[in-house]
Order: structure tokens, then C-alpha cells, then sequence
């Protein structure tokens, strides 16, 4: 029998576009025998609508890592870290760093869903002219 992962960290509740609550994801680490979890939702600025079914609302980060760590205490054989995806979008890095720098997050998972306000990794843009050139789109993303 082989070892479990060492963790799960890229779990999404229902604080963004995940379900249910950070408890119920851990105990379901449990049950799959991890010795640790990460639960970091979506952050996005405002920019991108913050608050939208895929992103913590910021009135609501209080409770969100209000929730995670209430779960950590809860379940102390397991080992969970209060995280986030956070968005990048230029124009509002000082945002994102203000939210960020406001909670005691143990890591940020970086996350670009948007080159130059396109939502690119959205299955319902696959149509969009944008794709004619892949190339050009995705040069733009790691430039980003």
C-alpha cells in the first residue's frame, strides 16, 4: 500500500465557487487518511467582481477565515492551512495586497483567469476570436 499525498491545498468551499463548508472539507481529508489541507477559495479584486458566486465576497473574509481556522481547531489530527487563490489583475495589485496583508493567510496560491479583462480559462469563451490566435493570447498570459 502506498502513502497517501501529503495534502490536498487547492480546495474551494462554498465561500467561493466551491460547496459546502471548510469542516466538511476536512473531514473528507480524513477520510481519505491526508495528514494536511489547504483550503484557500478564490480572492479576486474588485475589479473582477469581487463577491460573485466564484469569489469570496471581501465583507465576507472575516468569516471565511473565521471558518477555516474553527475547523483547525476542531480537527487538531489533522494539520489545515487557511489559504487563498488570489486573482492577479495589474491595475489593482495594491488592492490585493491590502487584502492579502489584512489576514493571517499561511499561503496565496497565484491565480491569472483574466489576460487583459478576457476571461480566457472559461469553457463558455472557447468561441471567442481571441482564440484564432492562441498563441498571441497565451504569450500574453506569462507575460502577465
Amino acid at each position: 500500500m502506498s502513502a497517501p499525498p501529503p495534502g490536498d491545498y487547492h480546495v474551494h468551499t462554498r465561500f467561493s465557487d466551491g460547496e459546502g463548508e471548510p469542516a466538511q472539507c476536512v473531514e473528507r481529508a480524513l477520510a481519505l487518511g491526508l495528514p494536511e489541507i489547504g483550503i484557500s477559495d478564490h480572492l479576486t479584486p474588485s475589479v473582477l467582481g469581487a463577491g460573485d458566486d466564484w469569489s469570496i465576497a471581501h465583507e465576507c473574509l472575516d468569516e471565511y477565515v473565521g471558518a477555516v481556522r474553527a475547523a483547525a481547531a476542531r480537527y487538531p489530527e489533522i494539520t489545515v492551512l487557511l489559504g487563498v487563490e488570489a486573482d492577479y489583475v495589474p491595475e489593482a495589485e495594491d488592492e490585493l495586497a491590502g487584502l492579502l496583508g489584512a489576514h493571517p493567510f499561511d499561503y496565496v496560491i497565484g491565480g491569472l483567469h483574466y489576460v487583459d479583462g478576457f476571461s480566457f480559462d472559461d469553457e463558455a469563451s472557447r468561441e471567442d476570436a481571441r482564440w484564432d490566435d492562441a498563441a498571441s493570447l497565451y504569450r500574453r498570459y506569462y507575460a502577465l
